[in-house]
């Protein structure tokens, strides 16, 4: 078998000599079952007695032939509800499975990844006839093999859990099927993130936080988020009766620009696994630049503004539901709102990806000075990688808000009457993206040598202190409350606790044109800079090729 693995995947085989031999699966996988024996031992400890029956909640009573949870009314006679008991079983599985594969399948590649790097195995694998996709595909099914051995010992017991206590066999088959697929996707971006945080991140305390950060972000934001998500459209359908659910909106259902997806078993699944599909598509594209390119940024200009058209069309799809039928305007709100912070957090992404570190940007500086003619400017920030990210960010943005625009000429039932809001709402967000870019790209083009650090430290005091102290200054009255609302309009995760009238006011107009005055000041700088450095650059070059004076 392992002549077969290493035939179709040298890499694959590589991992799997290292790491999986019968020391170490007994290692993962007793530990696993000594689990699920004291799982089952937990239960059964909570199961009613004839001396205590009352409170336990797997107490039943037979009333006119139908049986009713619950014993408090004191019954002579009990019985025991073993349904509800294997479901509650079964459950503590559900919800721990993915947490298990996720969160150490994440620890193991980014330490597999700095390993490689401190050995300097990495460019060795780079060295490999084999393809990018191979190496890489190798390293995400053979570096975390012990746990999916742990999780494959579980799945018997699951099985179990999951017959006796009468939740469908599909079910069970959908929840791995899902989970495998998320399980691919965030392993994959965890190796892009891998690549990336070693090329910015010089320090081996600063590689450790940051890593300690990616994990505890990941496992509570995605894995809970994916269990919602599933639970709301994919599994919803497949359950007659909500026994197994990670929400509380049993009543629920998801749309797509009107069409829905959360009514039916196939079209549920397909939208998930269409979509998980796409983004592993960009990921890859990413992470296989990434592993030849290691200095360049992750995507290519061109490449983003594809992916960023993708993004706002399912983003906003799912944030404006039916339009005959819509949500309530409680959770229709919401969902604006998650739009919108999904936004921000889409290019905050972006940002870091696409702006330049300041060695390539003076590669490109020179490259422009050198050349006879000079190409188009326009056309090198657009699409040369090399150059300010700003036009090209400023271009993603434009996308976004003409797709908002679309979206607000729908005539939601949410945005009837509030068109102006909005609009400043949207332009808001959009030229806040705009700002933190600019201060990112200024960042990274200082002779600093923490330039990253910085960017980060600043963007991070942009969005919390000033609107912080504005709110702690307004309680005492010892600022305006125009001022007030526009240090907050600052902030793209605090715009929740203002009124919507805020957004129309002279508060919101102040904070735009405060934004704008910021965004052509420090895109001056930069252009400035960039041009010093460009021509620093060239005088250095033709002063070195000159005969020296003897």
């Amino acid at each position: 078998m392992f002549d077969r693995i290493g035939n179709l995947n040298p890499q694959l085989l590589r991992e799997l000599k290292g790491r999986l031999s019968w020391r170490n699966a007994l290692g993962v996988v007793a530990p696993m079952i000594m689990a699920q024996i004291l799982l089952f031992l937990i239960f059964y400890t909570q199961l009613p007695t004839d001396e205590d029956y009352q409170s336990s909640s797997y107490c039943a009573q037979i009333i006119k032939g139908v049986m009713t949870r619950g014993c408090y009314n004191n019954p002579t006679t009990y019985v025991i509800d073993w349904v509800f008991w294997w479901q509650q079983m079964a459950q503590t599985l559900y919800t721990v499975v993915p947490f298990l594969l996720i969160a150490p399948g994440i620890c193991l590649l980014l330490s597999d990844l700095q390993n490689e790097e401190r050995h300097g195995t990495l460019d060795f694998v780079r060295l490999s006839p084999q393809p990018a996709t191979t190496i890489l595909l190798g390293k995400i099914l053979g570096v975390p093999i012990l746990m999916y051995c742990a999780i494959a010992s579980l799945i018997p017991f699951h099985l179990y859990t999951s017959l006796k206590g009468a939740i469908p066999l599909s079910y069970l088959l959908s929840f791995y099927l899902l989970m495998a697929a998320g399980a691919f996707l965030i392993f994959s971006f965890t190796l892009l993130f891998g690549f990336f945080s070693k090329s910015i991140l010089k320090n081996s305390a600063q590689t450790v936080g940051v890593t300690i950060a990616y994990v505890l972000i990941v496992s509570y934001v995605y894995v809970s988020s994916y269990l919602i998500w599933n639970s709301e459209t994919t599994w919803k359908a497949l359950l007659q009766q909500p026994v197994i659910y990670f929400t509380s909106y049993a009543t629920s259902y998801w749309t797509w620009y009107g069409f829905p997806i959360s009514k039916n078993i196939a079209i549920a699944h397909l939208f998930t696994l269409t979509n998980v599909a796409i983004l592993c598509a960009w990921i890859w594209q990413g992470l296989i630049r990434c592993f030849h390119q290691p200095t360049a940024t992750i995507l290519r200009k061109r490449q983003s503004y594809g992916l960023v058209l993708y993004l706002q069309i399912v983003g906003l799809g799912l944030g404006v539901q039916d339009l005959k039928n819509p949500v309530p305007s409680e959770q229709s709100l919401g969902l604006i709102f998650m739009a919108v912070v999904i936004n921000v957090l889409i290019f905050l992404t972006l940002i870091a990806i696409l702006t330049p570190q300041r060695q390539a940007i003076m590669d490109w500086a020179r490259y422009r000075h050198n050349q006879s003619p000079k190409s188009s400017l326009l056309k090198d920030l657009l699409l040369h990688d090399q150059s300010p990210a700003g036009l090209s960010i400023a271009v993603n943005l434009a996308i976004a808000l003409v797709m908002w625009l679309i979206v607000f000429s729908f005539g939601h039932e949410w945005f009837k009457g509030r068109e102006a809001v909005s609009i400043m709402f949207v332009v808001l967000n959009l030229t806040l993206m705009a700002l933190y870019a600019s201060i990112v790209q200024w960042s990274v083009i200082q002779r600093t040598r923490k330039r990253n650090l910085i960017a980060i430290g600043m963007l991070f005091m942009l969005m919390f202190i000033p609107p912080s102290f504005a709110l702690l200054l307004s309680l005492r009255g010892l600022i305006s409350d125009n001022l007030r609302d526009s240090l907050i309009l600052s902030s793209p995760f605090l715009w929740t606790i203002v009124s919507e009238k805020t957004f129309i006011s002279i508060a919101a107009w102040n904070s735009l044109f405060a934004q704008l005055s910021l965004i052509a000041g420090i895109n001056a700088s930069i252009a400035r800079q960039v041009h010093h450095i460009g021509a620093s650059e060239l005088k250095e070059n033709r002063s070195n090729k000159l005969p020296s004076n003897l």
